[in-house]
């Protein structure tokens, strides 16, 4: 596939940040065997909207920041409109939180092939995660480390809670094949609650390699995959969803000049489920 030339403001060299962009005619990346059409989060020359260089290609650019700055310019082919009647706050934690489970959740059926779905974790991924995959026609277990959240998880839609400790083989007596799909923000040994031919998706970062034990792997057929986020169409999927089933992530505001308090109370564990920062020098609503 030929590359397509398109004009754009280009970031040279550091004098960009004294409003020294240019405007040139830009060429777009070649294809590669690699890629996926319309799978854009796949692509191996990937220009990430958080401290990377604002032209692909281009290291000597200057760095963009990302969800810290009051402006971000970016390329239009990246960007869905926000449905009407929806509050921009939710809509930001849908394209972080929301289509990082609602790429695998489609992509593993759920809801049609995969009835029964777990989501590992009830934090800011994984309550948005309930939420879909409920939204989507599964059956929800949520999964998360003690009891503390399950009244959460439940009025999240979840069906039903199984509270982990550290025996997890007592944890998951009766609960064992019981699940087509997990998906898993957290790492731990969880291949027993799937049926046989299941698949386990991995959606959270962790700097350790993951360990999986091969027995139940290898005895139920199952699969483990992992998931990035999703492709501007499956973003748009997603919030025409979130409008007709009403999914309203749980998020807290905060104006964008006080993010040091947000991130401490972020570190203090004081998130339910998302904190989202406000631009209020922009029109935006507290």
């Amino acid at each position: 596939m030929s590359t397509t030339t398109i004009p754009a403001w280009v970031a040279l060299n550091e004098t960009a940040g004294d409003g020294n962009l240019k405007f040139q005619d830009v060429e777009s990346k070649k294809w590669d065997d690699d890629n996926i059409d319309g799978e854009e989060q796949f692509c191996p020359q990937m220009c990430w909207t958080y401290l990377s260089p604002l032209c692909v290609g281009n290291s000597k650019g200057m760095i963009n920041q990302g969800g810290y700055a009051k402006v971000w310019r970016g390329s239009a082919r990246f960007a869905n409109k926000v449905p009407d009647g929806m509050d921009p706050a939710d809509a930001a934690a849908l394209v972080c939180t929301g289509i990082t489970c609602y790429s695998p959740l489609k992509r593993y059926g759920a809801g049609t092939t995969a009835k029964r779905v777990g989501i590992i974790g009830v934090g800011g991924v994984g309550h948005v995660g309930i939420m879909i995959a409920k939204a989507m026609g599964a059956d929800v277990t949520a999964i998360n480390r003690g009891t503390r959240k399950e009244a959460d998880a439940l009025k999240l839609g979840a069906s039903k809670y199984i509270a982990t400790g550290s025996d997890l083989e007592k944890d998951f007596e009766g609960h064992e094949r019981s699940l087509d799909l997990i998906i898993c923000t957290i790492i731990a040994d969880y291949m027993r609650l799937l049926r046989p031919m299941g698949a386990i998706v991995v959606v959270g970062i962790v700097p350790d390699p993951i360990s999986i034990p091969s027995r139940p792997l290898i005895w139920s057929g199952a699969a483990v995959a992992g998931s990035p986020i999703g492709s501007p169409g499956e973003i748009k999927e997603m919030l025409d969803l979130a409008v007709a089933k009403g999914v309203k992530p749980w998020v807290q505001k905060y104006n964008m000049d006080d993010i040091n308090k947000a991130v401490k109370d972020m570190k203090a564990g004081k998130a339910r489920y998302r904190f989202v920062l406000v631009n209020t020098d922009n029109g935006g609503v507290l």
